[in-house]
């Protein structure tokens, strides 16, 4: 049953977001009309504002179909144009299918540099623990990675696959596996440093205050973890260090922590790949504000570049493929403005129907990319080198105990 378990939580998860999504959605046209709206001496709504269905429209009013199943005309004089009810508010497939081409093509050229950034982190990160890779390749791998990405759960299942390939071939495996895992671990880091670090501009807007706050809780929580990890005085001083000698010298939790902190030897390069790590995300999330501009978000950059790092944390966890069910709700919550006690929407800078599509964009353009990964994994031989390349012996290198007083 327990094997069984995580498969039926990651269901229930990825049912209970969709199912959220699906219900939130305007799936056709409609008009959303204030509280106590009275149209020709009858009272159409309540204490609360109300979207209506187009049943039918002409070219000076609108057919509204009500709760009773009846129907009501309105004018079209009578919608505002300032984002206040009365107004109109686009279906599904209106909002998709007048989206402004050139943002669409803008955020698909931003992503593009993206992945070399990627490539060239994760080199350093193996170039340091003795396991120099020719680029090329090591694009090769990044792309499998990133076509397995579409396909397994969360936005990071394609690193099990990259573990897989990278080690093929490797005199050092576990050191070549640990890569991935510490190229993952300072991509999430650099994201959470983002967030912070936007969202420390944007502390008093009310739309990301507590999603900063979030942030700040996550980076002071990952920092400490990695000084607790990192640092051998804390590491004797918790017994740590005593609990991974309790296990075989050649056992595998001890060769994943003697290949983790070897990295520790290399603070240069952790902050060379922190800062390849930063464009990333600053680009992705330039991506994902384009395709919203481009159907009519508009939810300044700042606030963006504040609230999606969380967003885009939420679908790295490996629930669903891709991150479906759990990236909308949250940037559900997080975009799309609430009524206030009046029942009003105040603030229009995004539709339900916007923020969907815009994830969805977001992930549309990694699947595009992730097809390279498709050709490569078609050509084969992919592995981190030749078996007749063996990596140097460098300093430092990779499965050798690492100091205690570092």
């Amino acid at each position: 049953m327990k094997r069984y378990l995580g498969i039926i939580i990651r269901i229930v998860v990825a049912a209970v977001g969709l199912g959220y999504v699906a219900h939130t959605l305007t799936w056709q046209d409609s008009v959303e009309l204030p509280p106590d709206y009275v149209l020709n001496g009858r009272a159409i709504t309540a204490d609360a504002a109300q979207t209506f269905r187009i049943d039918a429209q002409t070219d000076n009013r609108y057919t509204l179909e009500l709760v009773d199943g009846s129907t009501v005309d309105l004018p079209h004089d009578a919608l505002r144009d300032d984002g206040h009810p009365p107004k109109f508010v686009p279906g599904l497939i209106n909002t998709v299918s007048d989206a402004d081409l050139w943002w669409l093509l803008a955020a698909i050229a931003v992503i593009a540099p993206v992945y070399l950034f990627q490539a060239s982190r994760w080199g350093l990160l193996m170039h340091c623990r003795g396991l120099p890779t020719p680029p090329w390749r090591t694009f090769r791998l990044l792309m499998v990675g990133c076509f397995f990405n579409s396909f397994m759960p969360g936005t990071t299942g394609g690193d099990v696959m990259k573990a897989i390939y990278v080690a093929r071939g490797a005199q050092q495996k576990t050191a070549a596996i640990i890569s991935v895992i510490v190229d993952r671990i300072i991509g999430l880091v650099a994201l959470l440093l983002l967030g912070v670090v936007a969202g420390s501009f944007m502390f008093s807007d009310e739309r990301a205050h507590d999603t900063i706050l979030f942030m700040w809780a996550l980076a002071a929580v990952a920092l400490l973890g990695a000084v607790v990890y990192l640092s051998g005085r804390i590491r004797r001083a918790l017994g740590i260090d005593w609990l991974i000698r309790r296990f075989p010298d050649n056992s595998i939790i001890r060769k994943i922590d003697q290949a983790t902190v070897a990295y520790r030897r290399h603070p240069v390069v952790l902050l060379m790949a922190l800062a390849l790590a930063v464009p990333v995300h600053v680009l992705t999330i330039f991506a994902t504000a384009f395709s919203g501009w481009s159907i009519g978000v508009t939810t300044e950059l700042a606030v963006l570049m504040a609230v999606l790092p969380l967003v885009i944390l939420a679908g790295s966890i490996p629930i669903t493929f891709m991150g479906f069910g759990v990236m909308e709700p949250l940037a559900i919550a997080l975009l799309v403005a609430k009524p206030d006690a009046a029942g009003l929407v105040v603030a229009t800078d995004a539709t339900t129907n916007q923020v969907v599509t815009m994830v969805v964009l977001f992930r549309v353009y990694l699947v595009l990319y992730s097809m390279i990964g498709a050709i490569f994994l078609m050509r084969g031989h992919l592995h981190l080198q030749e078996i007749d390349d063996p990596a140097p012996d460098l300093p430092g290198d990779a499965d050798q105990p690492v100091a205690d007083g570092a």
